[in-house]
């Protein structure tokens, strides 16, 4: 967990954790073989709920059943998702039961704790409380409107028409974000989704007649948000639309985007400081009015007085929003460089540092960072003597196993175990302890005490009352387990040890796992010793 590049007991120390988990790729499938898994209830012995699907339960492989049927009354998001991860496994070949599954997801993922995808803004420390929380959406895509809009998608390839209603129940709310706050939208998958629909779910009449523009119309002129107006202009570009739809949506666009004020904290993140992706998108617009013979009439003025209206008004204030020497925001000179052409065409200047006078910088507000306490920063500094030596260089295999680690370790369990975080926000001691425990599954080589502490982290994660709290945040967790990107060849008896949980979760998610990584292969019988899934 912890990197040799995070020196000393200086917050920030987990960035580099955060940034191996986001860009990480998963592990391959499991080995084939049935025989390293013994899971508390097999699918033949456990008690299932009856529930009506397209298609006869009985005709179904009995593991899959014992998936489906144990999902129900899971806490909405992995409900959602564990069905959604069947159907998109591909290995369910029924197009009745797969309706169905997607059906169940879409209504379950209505009532996820997170209504959209969050991200911390430039500058947000990853082991801060709002950083924890923004990396977490990023890292599992639980939320609402991301788990609806994967949804969508699978049920496009079975019924176009049905995808495009569910769509439509999208409830697409974004409330504006001020200085204070540091977690901004990111709802560019929704958007993709609605282009797809808008490829696949039209006929050609449909497209001709006017249909497909009413549809897209309402999503096109309802910005909210400046976390919209990026992917809405791809949206345009990407939706294979004809001249005559670009010819109305495309001012539709313009004329909401002319209005769009306040929501600083978005307009700063968005485009302040990430104008590349916005530059890159109103680009690609231009380029497809141009391939479609379209004007591209008054979209270039309504991009420069968007800018130069939410520029002169509040802003937030971010060490990475960087300012030209002429005084202008670094943003705005790449738009006047970028455009030229464009605003040229048009017959209009330049955006000049006049234009932007009277704004009002507003500071964010400071995110509590995690290791703070006296408790935890010694917790923390523990850990950091049993990984490394005097001069700050990770210990040797060799120097792990004397007897003086040994007893080191022992002593430092003790410890952990005895710590109860009274000092602690919940939500910080709930982070802290378990990037601790993952350190120790890193650190301790594979031997009976690294499955010790295995079960001691996988039992603080099931009697936590986190969960409830923040499930996302429980869960990014459990899924780096999961994903084997904690600890070197711990995955199987990480797996092993999910399956033995009392919590439905994290057993659920372990047979959901191997099933997915193993074919052909029959359930291992109940260990009579173990209890039943709960």
């Amino acid at each position: 967990m912890l990197n040799a590049s995070c020196s000393g007991l200086t917050p920030g120390c987990c960035c580099v954790l955060w940034v191996v988990f986001l860009f990480a790729v998963p592990m391959a499938g499991l080995p084939k073989g049935s025989g390293q898994f013994s899971p508390r209830a097999s699918a033949e012995s456990a008690p299932i709920k009856r529930a009506s699907y397209g298609t006869p339960t009985a005709t179904l492989e009995p593991e899959v059943k014992f998936i489906i049927e144990n999902s129900e009354g899971l806490p909405p998001e992995f409900e959602s998702d564990i069905n959604l991860q069947l159907v998109e496994s591909g290995r369910i070949s029924n197009a009745s039961l797969r309706t169905e599954l997607i059906d169940r997801a879409f209504r379950a993922a209505s009532l996820a704790q997170q209504i959209a995808n969050l991200q911390p803004i430039a500058g947000t420390a990853t082991d801060s409380r709002q950083g924890l929380l923004g990396t977490s959406l990023f890292a599992t895509r639980l939320d609402r409107l991301s788990l609806q809009a994967r949804a969508v998608r699978q049920m496009l390839a079975l019924h176009p028409g049905r995808a495009r209603a569910m769509f439509e129940e999208l409830e697409l709310q974004f409330p504006p974000v001020g200085c204070r706050q540091r977690l901004t939208y990111k709802p560019s998958a929704v958007y993709q989704t609605l282009a797809e629909v808008a490829r696949r779910s039209f006929t050609e009449p449909e497209q001709r007649q006017g249909p497909r523009r009413t549809f897209l119309s309402h999503y096109v002129g309802d910005l909210k948000s400046h976390s919209q107006v990026a992917p809405v202009a791809s949206m345009l570009s990407e939706s294979e639309l004809s001249g005559a739809e670009l010819r109305e949506l495309v001012p539709a666009y313009a004329a909401a985007l002319v209005e769009l004020r306040g929501d600083a904290q978005s307009f700063t993140s968005e485009v302040a400081v990430g104008y590349a992706d916005t530059f890159d998108a109103w680009k690609r617009l231009l380029r497809s009015l141009a391939s479609s013979e379209v004007s591209s009439g008054q979209l270039p003025e309504a991009f420069r007085t968007y800018l130069v209206e939410n520029f002169k008004g509040e802003r937030c204030r971010n060490e990475f929003a960087e300012t030209h020497p002429n005084g202008l925001p670094a943003a705005v000179g790449q738009f006047n460089h970028s455009f030229e052409r464009a605003l040229r065409a048009s017959g209009l200047a330049a955006i000049s540092p006049k234009e932007l006078k009277n704004f009002k910088e507003v500071d964010a507000e400071k995110d509590e960072l995690l290791w703070k306490s006296a408790d935890s920063s010694r917790m923390l500094g523990g850990l950091q003597k049993l990984r490394d030596n005097d001069r700050g260089k990770s210990l040797t295999p060799v120097q792990k196993s004397s007897a003086l680690w040994s007893a080191n370790l022992a002593d430092y369990l003790v410890q952990l175990h005895a710590w109860s975080g009274t000092e602690e926000d919940e939500a910080h001691f709930f982070h802290e302890r378990a990037f601790l425990y993952e350190g120790l599954v890193d650190l301790v080589p594979g031997s009976e005490e690294r499955t010790k502490i295995l079960e001691s982290y996988i039992e603080f994660l099931e009697q936590n009352s986190f969960q409830q709290e923040s499930r996302v945040e429980w869960f990014v967790h459990a899924k780096r387990l999961l994903d084997g990107l904690t600890g070197k060849n711990t995955r199987s008896e990480v797996l092993q040890a999910f399956l033995n949980s009392r919590d439905r979760v994290l057993s659920l998610y372990a047979r959901l796992a191997i099933w997915k990584s193993q074919r052909d292969v029959a359930p291992v019988p109940t260990d009579p010793k173990r209890k039943q899934l709960q």
